[in-house]
């Protein structure tokens, strides 16, 4: 039963009850924050609720909803709390044991989960969420097949209950993802669904049941370009780039920037890298502009020299004025050593670099930046860079590179000492092309041993934070 549902049962208390003059509206609004997935929200004003004098009566519904919102929230000790108190004051309520079912499924309780939706399923007959819980229960158990006729059973109690459809769709054997067509189908509104549904197949790597669902919806709306973009991604994800790029460019022209043309044409860019044929994408379908920053981005980190040395070339042809042209002209001149050189055109060029852009780039010019003023020795401005950076984002990784290579361990050590409160790995700095030979050395023993205990990792090291 949906926390929707669970709300509506106690919303004539607030009318009829004479209380708080609020109750029904604030249950209202509590419904409405639900349906738009604004839980956090629906919290607030439940606690406010609850504060407050209510009928006896709707003491037992507001703690299971309560419950339930704490369930939405992954926050299963105090939904815990709430469900006892409900059950203490109405042990009637039949939807408590559903509640406290997906509860043991959050905290990995699956064979009492499956007791609980089974007492509820035996109290109100079919519930396709009772059945999908008990499905992921039987699953976590290694019993697939039991879980299947849990999501096939769900699906004749709902037939447009996406959850079961989605579940049933990835546990299917390959032999049998063919199930899936009928049952996308028969869903209200498939058109509404596919994309949801593609994406969920999309996230647990299930090229079969892709395959299956991007078929069925061919039939019904062979224009939509997610079509595409979808039997796309099946074929990315079997490594059949040829075909994922032909459908790809296929698809982009017809992909206004409102649906999302961006996703488009980066699968399609990546289909090219991975054929180790990245200038390809270079031109038609994708605009010059797009191509030029998204591959140059790609060459510039593996290191491909001579070939951004000729995207470059190409794109001066085309759109000599393009404001992206000289960052990677830096790129260019920092791979061949040319630190100074480097540093030199991104100061000279910045305004014009991160003219009309959303910030997308700033990243890439800080990286480069300060990494070329480090290698340049131009030290003093790396660390004004440095301290510029840290001051628009808060973040100082740069001031610990900064401070490792100019051997300023009070100004390393402050800059540490925040980037590992904010999550930073210790062996990210000791990995770090610039700072970890410095951090290694004897001058930062002392800080090593406190803050570093991590060894490095033995892969190579990488120039972004």
């Amino acid at each position: 039963m949906r926390l929707s549902a669970l709300i509506g049962m106690g919303m004539r208390w607030g009318k009829e009850g004479g209380f708080d003059p609020d109750l029904g509206p604030k249950m209202v609004l509590i419904s409405e924050h639900i349906f738009a997935d604004e839980v956090a929200e629906a919290r607030e004003v439940l606690d406010d609720v609850l504060a407050g004098r209510f009928p006896d009566e709707l003491h037992g519904y507001l703690r299971m909803t309560s419950a339930a919102t704490y369930l939405m929230l992954e926050r299963y000790d105090e939904a815990g709390v709430d469900l006892e108190a409900a059950q203490m004051a109405d042990p009637e309520l039949p939807y408590l044991k559903m509640l406290r079912a997906t509860l043991y499924l959050g905290t990995e309780r699956y064979e009492e989960a499956i007791v609980e939706a089974e007492a509820f399923l035996a109290l109100l007959g079919g519930d396709a969420d009772a059945y999908h819980v008990i499905g992921l229960c039987l699953e976590e158990l290694d019993r697939t097949d039991e879980a299947l006729e849990a999501y096939r059973n769900g699906l004749v109690d709902d037939p447009s209950s996406f959850d079961n459809l989605a579940a049933l769709g990835l546990a299917l054997p390959a032999e049998e993802k063919d199930e899936i067509a009928a049952h996308f189908a028969r869903l209200i509104g498939p058109e509404q669904h596919f994309e949801t549904i593609a994406a969920h197949f999309l996230d647990g790597e299930d090229a079969a049941a892709m395959e299956v669902v991007v078929e069925a919806y061919r039939r019904i709306a062979p224009e939509d370009p997610n079509v595409g973009y979808y039997g796309a991604q099946a074929a990315m994800l079997r490594e059949d780039w040829d075909g994922a790029a032909e459908e790809l460019a296929a698809v982009i022209p017809r992909v206004g920037e409102e649906d999302g043309l961006e996703y488009y044409c980066w699968a399609y860019l990546d289909c090219l890298f991975e054929l180790d044929r990245p200038l390809d994408g270079y031109g038609d379908p994708v605009a010059v502009d797009f191509a030029f920053e998204y591959i140059a981005s790609g060459l510039a980190d593996a290191e491909e020299t001579e070939l951004l040395r000729e995207l470059i070339a190409r794109h001066e042809r085309s759109l000599p004025d393009d404001d992206a042209l000289p960052l990677y002209r830096a790129e260019l001149l920092f791979a061949e050593g040319d630190n100074d050189g480097a540093a030199s055109l991104l100061l000279a060029e910045r305004e014009r670099i991160l003219r009309d852009n959303d910030g997308e780039r700033l990243g890439r010019l800080e990286n480069l930046l300060v990494r070329s003023l480090v290698r340049a020795d131009r030290l003093a401005e790396a660390q004004r860079e440095a301290a510029a950076s840290t001051a628009r984002d808060g973040d100082p990784y740069y001031e610990v590179i900064v401070g490792a290579v100019a051997g300023d361990v009070a100004a390393c050590r402050g800059a540490l000492e925040e980037c590992l409160r904010q999550g930073y790995e210790p062996a990210t700095f000791l990995d770090d092309v610039d700072a970890g030979s410095a951090l290694a050395g004897d001058a930062f023993a002392n800080l090593r041993a406190e803050l570093l205990p991590d060894e490095p990792e033995s892969a190579p090291p990488d120039d972004d934070r």
